[in-house]
């Protein structure tokens, strides 16, 4: 039973309409994370699924330093009723639900994470790649884990992946010092570097890493194996050295483009088979140029099992504009223009928006919006000659797009963006600009911190925005912002998980008397919930109910029409 509110106004005076986007505190975060280990990496990266089956994602952050004989640990925290309201938790002294155990000291365990449904039972499986791994006396070959979820997923609040009992299927990286699933020139930094999604016709989710320091077509090219889904039995071992142990490899192009610390996975064309989406922000047009590109490879039901970029082109590439802007640092998916397929938002950081300059870049993140017409055909989207389908400009040496994530933030049913800036904000706070998706996309430009739709700020010297991502933490169709921030809280880090609680659910950019009446047919008491899309945007409090709480919060906020 919905119960009325009543609600006196007092009147408020007209003021002009900012020619910015709202700023909210990071620390406003409904659920914050406090990590356990100073200096142990916490929050990057940061990852989301539903774990054990239950319709709410567990939120995943890896604790990933690997140098100094420290073991590597990656937290798994459940999903549930509210769990996006937790306030403050410190893990240190409120347990993880469940913490994996790197299977050797300096293993870079959590160097990359990935989910999704590999073995076809309609659960999410979780991917952890250790990417400084050794064995059979193979050093720094990385090793991934994968361990299937369920229902038991939770039955152990302790997995040690030293013990076969603790994961289903292990997969060796196919050479020496490849660091499999990482990152940087020397290796043992986190990335993008693993993915699950559907590449051919099957039921099953396909396994995809990135080996970005094995040689391809040229020294360190990179390489990128897919290893095609199946419902294993628990125990079994992939070596990627051998051939007959996966179902493609992608060799990089040219000497040291690092072919595999961006991989996802999405159907961009509408055929119901995920493309292969893979970032190379050290692709060189030049000589260690690093002008970077994105190669999308889309889904079919027969796969040859080697590509190489030096003499194949993918079905569609996308080139970064000029040198140095490292397009292909970040990606994400989603319907950003809600006409029922995914685009791709692609981050090139290091790009200038003005003259090129060779300091810190400015930052743009690239728009392609999916398209039926991709199913067939060869793409070449050079961004020095040809517009993107829209773009998002970063501020003056922000370093717009290190990361990006993607989600349903405002519950409108369009995916929403979200793009850091790790050295944004007066005082170097770090700063995660979000950009609502929208119909009409194409041709649009959109500018940080000036048509962004809302801004979320760390505290000074926080650098928020090192990973992001997103969940459903409590399962009620308002994704929340995951923000990995390693260097706060005593160097210990937070994961934030933020709801974005705008006040404004008739969606029109302000907060007014049609809010208000909006909360009134919304209400329900205390204890009345659970909430709909759009009535979650008025859960002030994130207690899911509407209440006088939620009354004064929305009262205490009301901008007037326009503002």
């Amino acid at each position: 039973m919905r119960n009325p509110i009543t609600i006196v106004l007092f009147g408020a005076a007209a003021v002009t309409a900012p020619a910015a986007p709202p700023v909210v505190a990071v620390d406003t975060a409904g659920t914050r994370y406090g990590g356990v280990l100073a200096g142990a990496d916490w929050g990057r990266p940061l990852a989301a699924g539903d774990l054990d089956g239950d319709g709410y994602d567990e939120v995943i952050v890896s604790e990933c330093e690997s140098w100094g004989g420290v073991t590597s640990r990656v937290y798994v925290l459940r999903g549930g009723v509210r769990a996006h309201g937790r306030g403050w938790v410190d893990l240190s002294l409120t347990p993880a639900d469940q913490v994996i155990i790197g299977a050797q000291v300096d293993d870079n365990l959590g160097a990359s994470v990935a989910t999704g449904d590999v073995n076809g039972d309609g659960i999410d499986d979780l991917l952890l790649c250790a990417s400084m791994g050794d064995f059979g006396g193979v050093l720094d070959r990385g090793v991934a884990y994968l361990i299937y979820g369920g229902e038991h997923f939770f039955d152990n609040t302790v997995r040690n992946l030293s013990e076969g009992s603790a994961w289903n299927i292990r997969i060796l990286g196919p050479v020496a010092a490849g660091d499999m699933g990482g990152s940087n020139l020397f290796g043992g930094l986190d990335a993008q570097g693993a993915a699950i999604g559907r590449l051919n016709a099957d039921s099953y989710g396909d396994i995809v890493l990135g080996v970005h320091l094995a040689d391809g077509g040229n020294t360190q090219s990179g390489r990128v194996y897919v290893i095609f889904g199946n419902a294993w039995p628990s125990g079994f071992t992939f070596n990627l050295a051998v051939a007959s142990n996966y179902g493609v490899r992608i060799d990089g192009r040219s000497r040291y483009d690092e072919l595999g610390t961006c991989v996802l996975t999405a159907d961009l064309t509408g055929d119901g088979l995920d493309e292969l989406i893979l970032g190379n922000e050290y692709y060189s047009r030049g000589l260690f140029t690093s002008d970077g590109a994105t190669h999308i490879f889309r889904g079919r039901v027969t796969w040859p099992t080697y590509i190489s970029l030096v003499s194949t082109a993918a079905d569609i590439t996308l080139l970064g504009a000029r040198a140095q802007d490292e397009l292909g640092t970040a990606a994400a998916t989603g319907d950003f223009d809600g006409d029922g397929r995914r685009d791709l938002a692609v981050a090139a950081p290091g790009a200038d928006v003005g003259a090129h300059n060779t300091q810190r870049g400015d930052g743009i993140v690239y728009g392609l919006l999916g398209k039926t017409s991709y199913q067939t055909g060869t793409y070449l989207f050079d961004y020095a000659t040809t517009a993107p389908d829209f773009r998002l400009l970063g501020e003056f040496e922000k370093n717009l797009g290190d990361t990006l994530s993607a989600g349903d933030f405002d519950a409108d049913g369009r995916t929403d963006l979200a793009a850091a800036e790790r050295f944004g904000g007066p005082a170097t706070n770090g700063v995660v600009e979000i950009l609502r998706g929208r119909p009409g996309l194409a041709g649009q430009t959109f500018t940080a911190n000036v048509d962004t739709d809302l801004r979320i700020l760390g505290a000074p010297q926080d650098r928020i925005g090192f990973w992001l991502s997103a969940c459903d933490h409590n399962a009620d169709g308002l994704a929340e912002v995951l923000i990995g921030t390693p260097f706060n809280n005593g160097d210990r880090g937070t994961a934030y998980v933020f709801t974005w609680v705008s006040g404004d659910p008739d969606r029109d950019g302000d907060r007014d008397l049609r809010d208000v009446a909006f909360l009134q047919r919304c209400v329900t008491g205390p204890g009345g919930g659970p909430l709909d899309p759009p009535c979650l945007l008025l859960d002030g409090d994130l207690d899911e109910d509407l209440d006088e709480y939620d009354a004064a919060w929305l009262c205490e906020r009301l901008t007037g029409p326009g503002q």
